[in-house]
C-alpha cells in the first residue's frame, strides 16, 4: 500500500502536469446539497445514540424528537448563545422552565485551564471547555472570593465569568434541574453519550444537557477525565468551600459537595429571563441560514454567523471571506461508513470534525451549502492575499504542532486534522490539513487543498478513497 511520502510524490508530479494545463475541462460543479460545518471549540459533539434522533424545523426553533425507548424524553428544543466577548457559539437547551447551556464554558480568564487533562498536561480545550477556580466563575479575584476568603455577592443572579445575560447557577437552580430530568436518574439522564468511562452503560443525554466528563484540576495536577463532569455552583458555604456538582460514570444520580475554592471545574450558565442584553441568546429562527447571528470581531471586516444542521442538530459558526461565506469549522456529519474519526477516537471528531471519502464528502454538507470546487478554493485564496501567504492567514492561531500556527486573521480557523489514506492507516494529525474540492481530476482522484507547517497553501490531486476534513460553503 501506499505510505505517506510515496503520496506527495504523485502529487508532485500531478501538480507539475497541473501548471501546463489551464484545468478548466477537469472541473465539475458542486451539486446542490444538504448544512453545516470547530474548536472546536465551537461544536456541539454529536451524541453516539443520534441515530434514533430526529430534527424538524420549526417557525422559531430547531426540535428533535427521539424515538429510543429507554426513556419518555419531551422534545428537545436548541438554541444557540454567541459571547460577544470572543465570538464562541454555544448551544443552549430548554429543560423545564429553564435555559441551559449544552456545552461548557471556554471563555478564557486568568485562573482557569483547558478540560480533559491529565496529571501535569492540560487537556483540550475545543472538546471539554475549560476548568475555572470558583472566584474566577464568580467573577472575583482570589483575593476577594478564592480560598480563605468570605465574600458577599449580594442579592438576585451573579454573572461571574458567564456571557451577558447569563450566571452561574445557584444550587437550588441545578436542583431544580434535577427535578426535571427525573430526579434520581438525573446523571443517565444529563451525561453525554460519548467519551466516558463505559460510554454508553450509564447515560442517555435524554435532554440534550450534554455533560462532557472533562475531570478537574487540583492544585497543579488534572484528574478523572473520562470519569466525572464536575460543575461549580454560585452557592458559597464558607471562607473555603462552596457547592459543586458530580456527575460520576458509575452512578446514575446526580451528587453535589462543599468543595475547597481553589479546584479547578467546569461552569455550566443559565439564562437570566428580563436581562438587560436579551440578543446574547435566542431561539435559532432559521436552520438553514448564516445570518441569523452576526458578530463583528476586533477585526471589523469580519462577521460570524452559525447555524444548526437540522440533520443532527450540531451548531457550526460561519465566516464570511471575500464574496464567499464558509463554514468556519469542519464537517462533523456522519455519512454512512464512509467517515471517519482520526484514529477511530471520538474525541477527535468532536476537535477535528470527520474524515471523509471524496464520495461521502459530495453529499455531506446541508442543504444551501455545497462542497467548494477548484475554482471557489482559488477565490478564497485570492481574498486571503494569495496561496503564498493563504497558509498563514487560514491556519488556527493555536493546535499546530512545532511553531506552526498560522495568524487566522480571517477567522476560516483551519486545524491540522490529519488524513486517513485509503488503506486505512492515520497520519499528520498535528501537523497538516487536508480539504476536499468537488472537482475531480481523474477517475480516480480529485483536487484538494492542503496546509502544513509553511506559510502557503498547496493545490493538489489525490486518490478518491483517502479520508480528508471537509469545509462547505454557502450556496
Amino acid at each position: 500500500m501506499l505510505k505517506k511520502k510515496y503520496r506527495f510524490v504523485i502529487d508532485a508530479i500531478t501538480l507539475a502536469v497541473l501548471s501546463a494545463c489551464d484545468g478548466s475541462g477537469n472541473t465539475v460543479t458542486a451539486p446542490v446539497m444538504s448544512v453545516l460545518s470547530s474548536s472546536s471549540v465551537y461544536t456541539t459533539p454529536v451524541s453516539s445514540s443520534s441515530s434514533s434522533r430526529s430534527y424538524e424545523a420549526t417557525d422559531d426553533l430547531v426540535r428533535s424528537t427521539s424515538s429510543s425507548s429507554l426513556f419518555n424524553a419531551p422534545p428537545i428544543s436548541y438554541g444557540l448563545l454567541v459571547d460577544s466577548r470572543d465570538g464562541q457559539v454555544y448551544k443552549t437547551v430548554n429543560i423545564g422552565t429553564q435555559t441551559w447551556m449544552a456545552e461548557n464554558l471556554n471563555y478564557k480568564v486568568q485562573n482557569s485551564w483547558c478540560g480533559g487533562g491529565s496529571n501535569y498536561d492540560e487537556g483540550d480545550c475545543s472538546v471539554y471547555g475549560r476548568l475555572y477556580t470558583w472566584a474566577t466563575t464568580m467573577g472575583k479575584t482570589e483575593d476577594e472570593c478564592g480560598y480563605g476568603n468570605s465574600c458577599d455577592l449580594g442579592l438576585g443572579n451573579v454573572q461571574g465569568v458567564c456571557p451577558d445575560g447569563w450566571h452561574v447557577p445557584t444550587l437550588g437552580e441545578w436542583q431544580d434541574l434535577f427535578v426535571a430530568v427525573d430526579g434520581n436518574t438525573a446523571g443517565q439522564q444529563l451525561k453525554a453519550t460519548t467519551l466516558w468511562v463505559g460510554e454508553g452503560d450509564i447515560t442517555n443525554d435524554a435532554y440534550g444537557f450534554s455533560a462532557f466528563p472533562a475531570g478537574y484540576k487540583y492544585r497543579d495536577r488534572f484528574s478523572n477525565v473520562g470519569h466525572e463532569a464536575d460543575f461549580w455552583s454560585a452557592t458559597q458555604i464558607s471562607e473555603n468551600g462552596a457547592y459543586r456538582i458530580e456527575l460520576y460514570y458509575a452512578y446514575d444520580y446526580a451528587k453535589w459537595y462543599n468543595y475547597n475554592k481553589y479546584f479547578g471545574f467546569s461552569v455550566r450558565c443559565l439564562k437570566s429571563y428580563g436581562s438587560s442584553n436579551p440578543s446574547s441568546s435566542s431561539a435559532y429562527s432559521s436552520p438553514s441560514s448564516s445570518s441569523a447571528y452576526t458578530l463583528l470581531s476586533s477585526s471589523a471586516s469580519i462577521v460570524y454567523g452559525s447555524l444548526v444542521d437540522t440533520r443532527d442538530g450540531q451548531v457550526y459558526k460561519t465566516v464570511d471571506i471575500g464574496t464567499q461565506t464558509w463554514m468556519a469549522q469542519n464537517l462533523n456529519y456522519v455519512v454512512g461508513d464512509s467517515s471517519y474519526c482520526y484514529d477511530d477516537e471520538p474525541s477527535n471528531c468532536t476537535k477535528y470534525g470527520r474524515l471523509y471519502t471524496y464520495t461521502a464528502a459530495v453529499t455531506a454538507c446541508p442543504n444551501s451549502w455545497h462542497l467548494p470546487s477548484k475554482d471557489e478554493w482559488e477565490a478564497l485564496f485570492a481574498a486571503v492575499d494569495g496561496m503564498s501567504t493563504a497558509g498563514l492567514n487560514l491556519k488556527a492561531a493555536s493546535g499546530w504542532n512545532d511553531d506552526a500556527n498560522g495568524t487566522d486573521v480571517y477567522s476560516f480557523s483551519a486545524l491540522p486534522a490529519g488524513f486517513m489514506s485509503f488503506d486505512g492507516n492515520f497520519s499528520y494529525v498535528g501537523i497538516e490539513a487536508n480539504f476536499w474540492s468537488a472537482s475531480q481530476n481523474y477517475s480516480f482522484s480529485a483536487y484538494f487543498i492542503y496546509l502544513y507547517g509553511n506559510d502557503n497553501a498547496v493545490l493538489g490531486d489525490t486518490n478518491k478513497y483517502n479520508g480528508l476534513s471537509v469545509r462547505c460553503v454557502k450556496d
